[in-house]
C-alpha cells in the first residue's frame, strides 16, 4: 500500500463523515480521533469494512498504527509514515506542538515512538519519508471538506534548520544565573522558583507550520464552493519510485473529477532551487 492507493481509495470513496467513525461524548476530540480512523481507513482501504475484517486488514497494511503522544500517527509495513493533522478553519495554521516539522521520519529522533522504531517484521530501517495529512472538517461540522497531502521533503526545511533554533534559545536560557536547573529534552526546566523551593518553571518550544492550501498556494487554487476537494503533491523522485501510478493515471483518463498537473515546488531549504512534481487533485 502507499499514497496512489490512498488517493484511489479516496476517490471510490463517497463518505466523508468523521463523526462515524468515532466513539465517546467528547466531539472535539472524536472529530481528531474519526480523522485519523477516516485516513487510516482510506489508506487500509476498510472505511465500509467489518471490524475484524477492518483489524485484519489494517494489521496487514500497516506495521505501526500510532501513540498519543509521540510521532507519527501511522507507518505504512514497508513504507512511509504518517502524520495526521486536523484543522477547523481553512486558513488556520497547523499547530506540532512540541515536534519540529519534519522532512523524514528518522529512527534517532527521541521523539518517535519506540514501538515504531521495533515494529514487528518492520524495523529494518534508519529513515521514512513521512507525509502530513491535513484534514479540513469545519467547526461545528462532522464532514471532512478539503484534505492534503505532502510529502515533508517539500513542506519542511532539514532538521539543522529547527534544531539550530532550539538549541540557541536553550542555550541563551541556560545563560541565566542563580537559577537550578535540571537536564531536560525541553528548552529549560528550572527548579526552586520560589523562597521555599515549592515551584518548578519549565520551557517548551511550541511549532507551527501553514496549512498546505496557504504553503502551496502558488501552484494550488482550492474552489470554496465544492463539496470537497483533495490536493496531493509527490516530488517526481518518489512518484517514480511507486509502482502503480499507472492506476491512478487511467482513473484520471476516466473521471473528469480527478487532475494529475506537472509542477514545480520550491525547495524548503533553497527558495532559488525547484523541484519537480506531481499534483494530483480531486475535487466535485
Amino acid at each position: 500500500m502507499n499514497i496512489i492507493n490512498a488517493i484511489i481509495n479516496l476517490i471510490n470513496t463517497t463518505s466523508r463523515s468523521v463523526m462515524n467513525n468515532t466513539d465517546g461524548s467528547n466531539r472535539a476530540n472524536n472529530m481528531g480521533e474519526g480523522l485519523e480512523k477516516y485516513i487510516k481507513d482510506i489508506f487500509a482501504n476498510t472505511i465500509y469494512s467489518l471490524p475484524n475484517d477492518r483489524k485484519t486488514i489494517q494489521h496487514q497494511t500497516f506495521s505501526y498504527l500510532g501513540s498519543k503522544n509521540y510521532s507519527p500517527d501511522a507507518m505504512l509495513r514497508g513504507g512511509d509514515a504518517i502524520e495526521i493533522k486536523k484543522i477547523e478553519n481553512r486558513l488556520s495554521d497547523i499547530a506540532l506542538n512540541s515536534s519540529h516539522p519534519k522532512q523524514k521520519l528518522s529512527k534517532q529522533d527521541n521523539r518517535v515512538a519506540t514501538a515504531c522504531k521495533t515494529a514487528r517484521d518492520d524495523s529494518d530501517w534508519e529513515e521514512r519519508d513521512i507525509i502530513y495529512v491535513v484534514g479540513y472538517v469545519p467547526k461545528g461540522t462532522d464532514t471532512l471538506k478539503m484534505l492534503g497531502m505532502v510529502y515533508g521533503t517539500e513542506y519542511c526545511a532539514s532538521q539543522d534548520v529547527y534544531e539550530s533554533i532550539f538549541h540557541t534559545v536553550k542555550d541563551k536560557i541556560a545563560e541565566i544565573s542563580n537559577l537550578e536547573f535540571t537536564e531536560t529534552n525541553e528548552l529549560a526546566h528550572m527548579n526552586g522558583i520560589d523562597p521555599l523551593e515549592r515551584t518548578y518553571w519549565r520551557a517548551r518550544s511550541m511549532w507551527g507550520i501553514k496549512n498546505p492550501w496557504i504553503a502551496f498556494n502558488d501552484v494550488y487554487t482550492y474552489d470554496v464552493s465544492k463539496t470537497f476537494s483533495m490536493m496531493c503533491i509527490i516530488n517526481v523522485g518518489k512518484w517514480n519510485t511507486l509502482q502503480n501510478t499507472d492506476d491512478l493515471i487511467n482513473l484520471a483518463q476516466q473521471d473528469n473529477r480527478v487532475s494529475i498537473s506537472d509542477i514545480q515546488v520550491q525547495n524548503p531549504d533553497n527558495a532559488a532551487d525547484l523541484i519537480p512534481a506531481k499534483l494530483v487533485t480531486f475535487s466535485y
